[in-house]
């Protein structure tokens, strides 16, 4: 009896045009701790997969898309899953079924939640660190060839470096030198930075360290839980290393080509450095792409 179902998605349009990208978005799939042994805990875990239709086909198969997705996060032996292998893994089941298809996309986004202490008191909370992973396939021949990526976004302080130092210089001209290591005043802002990296062959990188990288490099950390103690070491601790976000995205930049030596130097990187201003009604933001060879060679 189901043989004999019409077939609408084979049938040839009326209008004769490929569609470059058709498939299911925000396929929300439940996912325990990937890969990782320390308790880190993923949710809000979405997929959103795609594939290429030619000319001559109405529609695809859309159940064949959702069957890729879950056949493999089925069959994943979750203590060693990379993402970035899972969402491959995925794009090559979508050609797979899609045989139709000649290209293929998954993308992959969650919620990393990780316990972190606060710098003084100690006191625990859970810092959000939102993750993403995807990966592209297309046929070469009787191959499909694949590029993965990996991405996170962290959050920080960054204090200005320009006010901290004009406020030094009135303070001297009133009241005499002022000491270098005193941590002057300056206006602070919540900083987000957003790091995307295209890797290459079977390359990986740890998202946790990527994020703890660009946590680094700003004026300071932000924490969920902060005891007065703790607040006043956040401030100052951000006051001593004022820095443009132009300095954090270079200096995340030359962290990354640092602390990942095994990448391959044709490994492309986007960096993100947006503050959300405090003394002004717009923000600020900065953007570094590079690779890791030019990164290197810079160095």
């Amino acid at each position: 009896m189901y043989e004999e179902l019409p077939d609408l998605q084979s049938e040839t349009p009326d209008i004769k045009l490929r569609i470059n990208r058709v498939g299911l978005i925000n396929v929300r799939i439940p996912l325990g701790v990937i890969g990782r042994p320390d308790g880190y805990v993923l949710q809000n875990s979405v997929f959103s997969v795609f594939v290429d239709l030619p000319a001559e086909r109405r529609g695809i198969h859309a159940s064949r898309s959702y069957e890729s997705i879950y056949e493999v996060i089925s069959g994943t032996v979750w203590e060693h899953a990379k993402l970035e292998d899972i969402t491959r893994n995925i794009v090559e089941k979508l050609l797979e079924k899609h045989e139709y298809s000649g290209w293929a996309e998954g993308r992959f986004r969650a919620d990393l939640y990780r316990p972190v202490k606060s710098p003084i008191r100690k006191m625990e909370s859970f810092e959000r660190m939102p993750i993403r992973a995807g990966a592209v396939g297309w046929r070469r021949g009787d191959k499909i060839m694949s590029r993965r990526y990996v991405g996170v976004t962290v959050s920080g302080i960054t204090a200005c470096p320009c006010a901290q130092r004009m406020i030094k210089k009135i303070i001297s001209a009133t009241s005499g030198n002022v000491s270098d290591d005193l941590p002057v005043a300056t206006h602070m802002q919540r900083t987000l930075v957003s790091i995307n990296v295209r890797l290459i062959n079977d390359d990986t990188l740890d998202l946790i360290s990527l994020g703890d990288i660009a946590r680094t490099c700003l004026s300071s950390p932000t924490y969920e839980l902060l005891k007065r103690a703790d607040e006043a070491y956040v401030v100052l601790d951000a006051a001593k290393n004022a820095v443009f976000v132009e300095d954090a995205a270079r200096l995340i930049a030359l962290k990354i080509a640092e602390n990942f030596p095994d990448l391959d130097p044709g490994t492309e990187i986007k960096i993100v450095v947006k503050s959300i201003e405090s003394i002004h009604n717009h923000d600020f933001a900065a953007e570094l792409d590079s690779t890791i060879g030019e990164i290197r060679m810079r160095l």
